[in-house]
């Protein structure tokens, strides 16, 4: 039969210039578009292109070699290594198997890249004949493998090459050749130049390029560049390499075909590791060749620099803590010195300040006992006027009522009697009104324990108002003030020491009076003195507030007008005892004394009580 393989289904090209049957049975077809493997047995048909790694598409010849298949293309040969097809192995497991293809070049002694019309061939004893322009015989084909070494031939330092030697091991009559000089041990000093002058410090040599093996180079040295090359060195023109500096450079350099690095400049003291690896023909990148070196640190930057600054500052500061020491004893022996005669001086302060506590409190009650006797005494005054002036009144109408007797005009007798009686009812209210008052102010001065008894709050206030008032007016006639009261009708009796609180109104009613006074001083005849006196109950608590539209509390003292001593008054005027007298008592009362001010418009001092 005749079968047209063209006709078969995966062909892509019908100019078949070589076929070849390997030892399995396959058939290898050489075409312009690359190679096709036809398996019979498999029932397959493979084909290797430029794409899977063939030299050039356009085959010229294919020879079994070994276990492999050389394929002789317009570009070079390539050598293809097929898997063993499964029939033979018996294997069912294909994931492994897969094509390798690696290529021959010049360097491996061909004569030419390219033959014509397959001018190649197998002899008996397994060479390889490539044939055009004369014969190269290979003895022996293999395969590229990964495994092609990379080495690092030389460094520059500050831009000078480097030439080192292990010294320990040279010899009597050993010779040394180093740049441009040839040297002879015991006649002339060996010197590798610049890595000896510039003490590039290593422990030895290796390898075939004598790297130095620990290699430490000083921080103003720091300027680098490395060489290296392939083991292969028949094939430089298509080497690739790739390096990365450890330390410096994140990422490994693009893929070069220079056999050099850039100059490394700058770098920082530290450890650096330095590797380069290079591209085989087969396409992988072989293991990288590894330097290793330091930059050694400046002096001043070194473990034993630090290790000197440390002590030296520990010595320093022992020094200034001996120094500190010594002084503090002596800075706290002088302070106790000056504390125990302060001490002393403050006991003595202190008697002569309790001393004048003890008097101006008891100026402070003469003071209130003054003003309280001239308020009493005013107060009284007024019903025994109506009194006297009635008594008078009386005494003339029974003049007159016996003269009217004597003439029995008995109508006029009984109009003079009536006016009498109405009198006599005047004097004795107004000798109640008179009685009602001493009985207060005995029951105010009564001596006991002072226990809290009920008490009505606007009484208390509306009494001590007038008396505040009538005792200023006792002593300065021309004294007069518009006073206003809003008493809270609904309030109720409260615990309270009568005489104490009684004592608080009156003190913030005698300042009220005060501050408008001066006012008045200031204003003249422009301005009216008003004090008011108002109560109200909130909730559980009794509130009275005295206010005056005096200049108020400047408010730079507006936070010391409770302390004790403290006064706005001129000297003579005031101890500065009493609103902290009676800050106490409101507070031994567990209310709140507060105070609101506007400088130059009133002052409002606000008492709460608990009820």
């Amino acid at each position: 039969t005749v079968k047209y393989l063209n006709n078969q289904p995966g062909l892509k090209d019908t100019c078949y210039r070589v076929i070849l049957v390997d030892k399995y049975g396959r058939i290898w077809i050489g075409t312009d578009k690359g190679i096709y493997i036809a398996d019979t047995k498999q029932g397959t048909l493979t084909n290797i292109t430029t794409t899977q790694g063939l030299t050039n598409n356009r085959v010229l010849s294919l020879l079994e070699y070994n276990s492999s298949v050389i394929a002789g293309t317009n570009n070079k040969i390539s050598i293809i290594t097929a898997p063993v097809p499964a029939y033979v192995t018996g294997r069912t497991d294909t994931s492994n198997r897969r094509w390798e293809i690696t290529r021959l070049h010049k360097s491996e002694g061909l004569i030419k890249e390219t033959n014509s019309w397959s001018t190649d061939a197998i002899t008996k004893k397994g060479q390889y004949l490539w044939g055009d322009n004369g014969i190269a015989v290979i003895n022996d084909i293999k395969a590229d493998s990964d495994s092609v070494a990379t080495y690092i031939t030389g460094m520059n330092v500050m831009n000078k090459p480097q030439y080192f030697v292990n010294k320990v091991s040279l010899k009597e009559n050993d010779s040394l050749w180093a740049g441009d000089t040839f040297y002879v041990k015991g006649q002339t000093p060996v010197n590798t130049g610049y890595a000896d002058t510039k003490r590039l410090s290593r422990d030895s040599v290796s390898g075939t390029y004598n790297m130095p093996v620990n290699l430490q180079i000083p921080y103003n040295q720091n300027y680098i560049q490395f060489q290296f090359a392939q083991a292969h060195l028949s094939r430089q023109d298509i080497t690739w390499y790739t390096y990365v500096l450890e330390g410096i450079d994140k990422n490994w350099s693009p893929v070069t075909t220079n056999t050099f690095t850039e100059n490394y400049l700058n770098l920082p003291f530290g450890n650096y590791t330095f590797k380069v690896s290079s591209k085989s023909i087969s396409g992988q990148w072989g293991a990288p060749a590894v330097f290793n070196f330091t930059i050694t640190p400046p002096w001043y930057k070194t473990w034993w620099a630090y290790t000197l600054f440390v002590l030296c500052g520990l010595v320093i500061l022992r020094a200034y803590i001996i120094y500190r020491s010594r002084r503090l004893q002596k800075e706290n022996k002088l302070l106790e010195e000056k504390v125990t005669l302060r001490t002393k001086q403050l006991q003595q302060s202190l008697e002569d300040l309790k001393a004048t506590q003890a008097q101006l409190i008891q100026s402070e009650k003469m003071a209130s006992l003054g003003e309280l006797t001239a308020g009493i005494a005013h107060e009284i005054q007024n019903p025994l006027n109506f009194i006297n002036n009635f008594s008078e009144v009386n005494t003339e109408l029974i003049n007159e009522m016996k003269e009217e007797i004597d003439k029995g005009n008995s109508k006029e007798v009984k109009s003079i009697a009536e006016d009498i009686a109405a009198n006599e009812q005047k004097i004795n209210h107004h000798g109640k009104r008179a009685d009602g008052i001493v009985k207060g102010m005995l029951q105010h001065s009564r001596s006991g324990n002072r226990q809290k008894e009920a008490a009505n709050i606007n009484t208390i206030a509306d009494e001590y108002l007038r008396l505040a008032y009538h005792g200023l007016r006792a002593k300065d006639k021309s004294f007069n003030a518009i006073m206003k009261t809003d008493f809270d009708e609904r309030m109720a009796d409260i615990n309270i020491i009568p005489q104490d609180i009684g004592r608080v109104i009156l003190n913030l009613i005698t300042n009220a009076f005060y501050a408008v006074t001066e006012k008045k001083k200031q204003m003249g005849n422009g301005y009216e003195p008003t004090v008011s006196v108002s109560t109200k109950q909130i909730g559980d608590k009794a509130e009275v507030r005295v206010r005056d539209n005096g200049n108020g509390v400047p408010q730079r003292v507006l936070d010391k007008i409770f302390q004790p001593f403290f006064t706005t008054k001129p000297t003579g005027e005031g101890t500065g005892l009493g609103l902290s007298l009676s800050y106490d008592i409101i507070k031994a009362h567990h209310g709140e004394l507060k105070v609101q001010t506007k400088e130059g418009e009133f002052a409002e001092f606000i008492i709460q009580l608990p009820i």
